[in-house]
């Protein structure tokens, strides 16, 4: 016969291997960590740190903090700056059209280096247990306004890209919804993240309140940017409005406004454009420049910018492109006069509950760099408003130009531009021979601008935000004991505190959800595997031949 009976005597000897490996697959198949959270038996673990990096307008800085948890008092976390942070240039908006249509291929190859420079840093930054753990930290990539200048488009273009690198990163592997980890943040974010960062360093993460003092408010001046970030009211779970995601497992309502097109390095090019734009209409070749130091000279639009360094001219400049930009966008007048209305109320509060607008039992220790010219600085501050960024940029380069007389970190505005007036009226190679290199907060490239830094930075804080001039108001402020105080700060307490939420019922090690499946395997049960998937595939080839074999004998059967 055709060996009927034989066959199936065979296909039942395959059978129990078939079985085997279907219920190894199973098995397998429930512990693939697609949701990481349980952390039971040690798998899916990140490990206690957290990269975020602040997509800027100029630049990407990469900043490593360590996160453990429970930090005393109220806090859920402590989130503590493993090492100062790391700025790479180009910024990642200028990937911006490279990456989709034409050239294509060319911008991912570009986007490539650029992010993996920025992953480089991240691990030259995280200590030798993140990277000898074995575990992923995660990273967050967030854009500010460079970003937001762009279209949703390229911005999505850009995001894409991203992703793609950082899953090919195992071990910086951003976890959970890829676009929690890389996007853009609104205008109202930064500022936020910013409060949350110097109110979380500076008072605990309970905003003072347990003592009776109150949040401070801030005001940031970045490249793209300025926002200003006015405390509101702490309450249990969710609140209205812009809200952060505190420390202490509330939250806090927090008023922020939030200006397009007044930071610094998108005013001055704006500026400098209309500049050129105007004398090539009147058929000249060169004209002067009053926010330049005299004696430097750049070319724009084929047009020579001399510089003049007139204070008054510069601001005169800087109110008439403030009022052409309030004009030509409607919005931006009902956000000026929404700052006024919030820095008015803050002064007037304070007034009321006495001290002049000076903070009670508040003292802010600001640190400076002991090798600065300044040298160290440890100042005390009673101030309900603090200045980030910039404004702490240059009025620390005020301080090292006149340490004599600059009341650094908490000076009025008056005396602000008594000295910003000052530093115009140097030549620009005087200053180089005098300064360049002396300021760990002014970078070579950043001091030819620091002349129309100051006619800036006094006409938004009077003209714009309202700012009385007599008044010791703002202390301006880097860093604080030795954390840098920036809105990165507050997206790794605010990202790592959501993190803890979702998993606090877990092990003291924090975990996070993954939505990309991960298998561990030991090294025998990879070989069980690999044996029962070649016997499986051997028996199936060896069930097909001999099914062939039988019809052709049964057929042969018939013709006989």
């Amino acid at each position: 016969g055709c060996g009927s009976g034989g066959g199936t005597a065979r296909f039942r000897r395959v059978l129990p291997v078939a079985v085997l490996s279907l219920v190894l697959v199973g098995s397998l198949v429930a512990r693939l960590d697609v949701g990481i959270g349980s952390a039971r038996g040690g798998g899916g673990l990140i490990s206690s740190f957290v990269v975020v990096v602040d997509a800027g307008s100029t630049g990407s800085r990469v900043h490593v903090y360590q996160v453990r948890r429970g930090g005393g008092g109220p806090r859920l976390l402590s989130v503590e700056q493993v090492a100062r942070s790391s700025k790479l240039k180009p910024p990642l908006s200028s990937l911006a059209g490279q990456i989709g249509g034409p050239g294509a291929a060319d911008g991912a190859m570009e986007a490539h280096r650029l992010l993996s420079r920025i992953a480089r840093a991240a691990r030259r930054l995280l200590p030798e247990a993140a990277r000898q753990s074995g575990r992923p930290t995660p990273i967050f990539v967030l854009g500010t306004a460079g970003m937001r200048r762009l279209g949703e488009e390229r911005q999505r273009e850009i995001w894409g890209a991203c992703r793609a690198y950082f899953r090919g990163q195992p071990d910086l592997w951003a976890g959970g919804p890829s676009s929690q980890h890389f996007r853009t943040l609104s205008g109202a974010d930064e500022g936020r993240l910013a409060w949350v960062s110097l109110n979380e360093l500076l008072l605990g993460g309970d905003g003072g309140e347990a003592e009776g003092q109150r949040p401070f408010s801030i005001v940031e001046a970045g490249g793209g940017s300025v926002q200003l970030a006015v405390a509101g009211v702490k309450a249990e779970g969710r609140s209205g409005g812009s809200s952060s995601n505190s420390n202490d497992g509330t939250s806090m309502q927090v008023q922020v406004v939030s200006l397009p097109g007044y930071g610094a390095a998108h005013f001055e090019a704006a500026l400098k454009a209309g500049l050129a734009d105007g004398a090539a209409e009147g058929g000249q070749t060169t004209v002067g420049n009053p926010c330049a130091f005299r004696g430097a000279s750049e070319t724009v639009r084929g047009v020579v910018l001399s510089g003049e360094g007139d204070f008054h001219g510069c601001a005169r400049l800087v109110r008439a492109r403030m009022q052409a930009m309030d004009r030509g966008d409607a919005r931006l007048g009902e956000m000026w006069r929404r700052a006024k209305e919030l820095v008015r109320g803050q002064l007037d509060e304070r007034r009321e509950g006495g001290g002049g607008g000076e903070r009670e039992g508040v003292a802010v220790a600001v640190e400076v760099d002991p090798e600065a010219e300044a040298g160290a600085v440890v100042a005390s501050s009673r101030t309900p408003f603090v200045g980030l960024s910039l404004l702490f940029h240059l009025s620390h380069f005020l301080k090292v130009a006149y340490p004599d007389t600059m009341q650094f970190p908490s000076p009025t505005l008056a005396e602000l531009q008594h000295h910003a007036e000052q530093l115009c009226t140097v030549p620009w190679e005087q200053l180089k021979e005098k300064l360049e290199g002396k300021d760990p907060y002014t970078p070579p490239g950043r001091m030819i601008g620091r002349c129309f830094d100051g006619s800036l930075l006094i006409s938004l804080l009077t003209d714009g935000f309202g700012f009385p001039t007599d008044r010791r108001l703002m202390t301006f402020l880097a860093e604080y004991q030795h954390f840098e105080v920036d809105w990165a700060y507050g997206a790794a307490v605010e990202e790592m505190t959501r993190v803890w939420k979702e998993n606090k019922d877990g092990p003291e090690e924090i975990s996070i959800t993954d939505s990309t499946p991960r298998v561990a395997l030991s090294p025998w049960e990879l070989m069980l595997v690999v044996i029962l998937l070649v016997a499986v595939f051997t028996a199936n080839i060896f069930k097909g031949i001999w099914a062939t074999a039988t019809r052709l004998c049964q057929r042969n059967n018939k013709i006989i």
